[in-house]
């Protein structure tokens, strides 16, 4: 293995798969049978299959990939403090060990049978050699396997944390504006916009691994439409359930997931109107999955909006930011959850409608974050 391709922190996580749970115990089997079948048809010829050899073939690469597959299982279960290339190496060694002494075995236990296909040492030094080759590739290719996934982590651990510390200028500026605006009229709503500024901010500046409660990150959506209201006014209304389920507590997502959803709403959707919207939010649970629905009104191509930003509503580039604060969105939901969480998106003529699906109950995210059980 290259030193250039090494990982840094030699404290990082094995380059190894799991092979100490249940289920990757099949694949190992149908590996060790699928060779058992290609040697054979090899030994055998086109034609014809030696189902004799093929079941010898088969126990002794099952004798060996068994043994090699639980000592590399109790192995990495201390050796996850070794540099990746120590890792490695110890389980190269390990599985020519295991083979050499699996084929000096066959060799004093049925020397007759290994007469007839070798000699004793050349079918030790023959399954040696070809255990060598095959686990060095084996190794060679988890480990490229390993480089792709962190790339891949590393690629979207840097968009979380460009999305997450993106605050639109223009918003930031606009509301600025509105804060200093109510600074003489009403000082209490002035406050209370500074204060909810700031818990945006401070979302923004955490950390991109840590999960928030979806009732968190509603609370900050709902911070961000006070201060969007300060500039809309009326034409932003606002259809919030007065009460929040009780799985909006335990539910678990990145923080900044809803929001900038929430923000495409009014910006896309109500802020081209010129007599405004409503955005409107409902949350619902089914089958250990809860639900987030956030919908808005959208303007038809000749409408154009109103105030300061008189721009087309057909603006390309307005388009392009909406699908990537999605796109955004979806990639962290699926660094977070993987498969169990969806996101969607549909439209009629009306009504732009985003659905979200994220898991309930308690498990692992490949970011290795811990989403919390369900309180019974």
């Amino acid at each position: 293995m290259n030193s250039s391709e090494r990982p840094a922190d030699t404290g990082s996580p094995s380059f190894l798969p799991d092979i100490c749970q249940r289920h990757a115990v099949l694949p190992i089997i149908l590996g060790a049978l699928l060779g058992s079948v290609l040697f054979t048809l090899l030994h055998s010829g086109p034609g014809q299959f030696d189902t004799i050899y093929f079941s010898l073939t088969a126990l002794f690469m099952l004798w060996v990939v068994l043994t090699s597959t639980f000592l590399v299982c109790r192995m990495q279960s201390f050796a996850r403090h070794l540099s990746i290339a120590w890792q490695g190496s110890l389980a190269w060694l390990i599985s020519i060990l295991v083979t050499v002494f699996c084929s000096t075995a066959a060799a004093l236990l049925f020397p007759d049978l290994v007469r007839q296909l070798a000699g004793p040492f050349q079918f030790v030094l023959h399954t040696g050699l070809i255990s060598a080759l095959v686990a060095g590739l084996m190794l060679r290719y988890f480990y490229l396997q390993f480089l792709t996934s962190q790339r891949r982590e590393s690629e979207l651990e840097f968009r979380l944390e460009a999305l997450q510390a993106r605050i639109r200028p223009h918003f930031l500026f606009n509301s600025m504006n509105s804060i200093a605006s109510l600074i003489p009229e009403d000082p209490v709503a002035a406050e209370a916009a500074v204060l909810d500024l700031s818990k945006l901010f401070r979302v923004a500046l955490r950390k991109s691994d840590q999960l928030i409660s979806l009732a968190e990150e509603l609370s900050i959506c709902k911070a961000y439409l006070d201060i969007e209201k300060l500039r809309l006014g009326d034409r932003l209304l606002v259809n919030w359930p007065k009460v929040l389920p009780a799985f909006a507590a335990h539910a678990r997502l990145p923080p900044l997931t809803l929001q900038p959803i929430v923000e495409n709403a009014v910006y896309h959707g109500i802020q081209p109107l010129p007599e405004g919207g409503t955005l409107s939010l409902e949350l619902s649970e089914r089958d250990r999955f809860c639900y987030v629905m956030i919908s808005n009104p959208i303007a038809s191509p000749q409408q154009t909006r109103v105030g300061p930003d008189i721009v087309d509503v057909d603006d390309k580039r307005s388009s392009a930011g909406n699908h990537m604060a999605l796109d955004n969105t979806r990639q962290r939901l699926e660094a977070a959850f993987g498969d169990a969480a969806v996101l969607k998106n549909s439209r009629t003529e009306e009504v732009y409608t985003v659905t979200l699906r994220m898991p309930l109950h308690s498990q692992t995210t490949p970011f290795g974050l811990i989403v919390e059980p369900r309180s019974t």
